[in-house]
């Protein structure tokens, strides 16, 4: 449309021409092309993300999985950006600071199938092997702030944690 004659017409009618003139612009660059295609990509992840979170089902044990998941994706999206994707990954990060991530972090040691053999054997995204939930150290750290909130015997304490 802005290559049409139309637009010329538009151009003339309209009471801010200039503003014509960086509609035009933006239209014929292809950069902004360019950026508005990583648009979508990068917030896919996101939306599947915030998807699977509005539902009504226990999914509390799959949150931190699919956490690390959507980092992952959106990692390998951005794999030639570092910048943009160390800033997506902290405004993620923080806000994820803001939920309760311990008792995640415990739901998510707790599910099974992140133990078994299939579900260790399929590559995480980002390039990152997928391990067992207690290895994480960040799961760990919030499986023994949640543990240390909910037994207030310190000797009990002290048996879960060497288990």
């Amino acid at each position: 449309m802005a290559l049409s004659k139309q637009w010329g017409y538009l151009k003339r009618t309209t009471s801010a021409p200039e503003q014509n003139d960086i509609v035009q612009h933006t239209v014929l660059d292809e950069d902004f092309w360019r950026k508005s295609e990583r648009v979508p990509k990068i917030t896919k992840p996101i939306y599947k993300m915030l998807r699977f979170s509005n539902t009504d089902q226990p999914i509390i044990g799959e949150v931190y999985e699919r956490m690390d998941t959507m980092l992952g994706s959106i990692k390998d999206i951005l794999s030639n950006d570092p910048i943009v994707c160390d800033l997506i990954h902290e405004l993620v990060v923080a806000r994820l600071d803001k939920k309760n991530i311990p008792l995640h972090c415990l739901a998510y040691i707790l599910v099974p199938k992140y133990y078994t053999n299939s579900g260790l054997s399929n590559p995480a995204p980002g390039g990152v092997r997928r391990r067992k939930p207690h290895v994480d150290f960040e799961v760990q750290k919030g499986y023994l702030e949640t543990t240390e909130k909910m037994v207030v015997n310190w000797n009990e304490a002290a048996v879960i944690r060497l288990n």
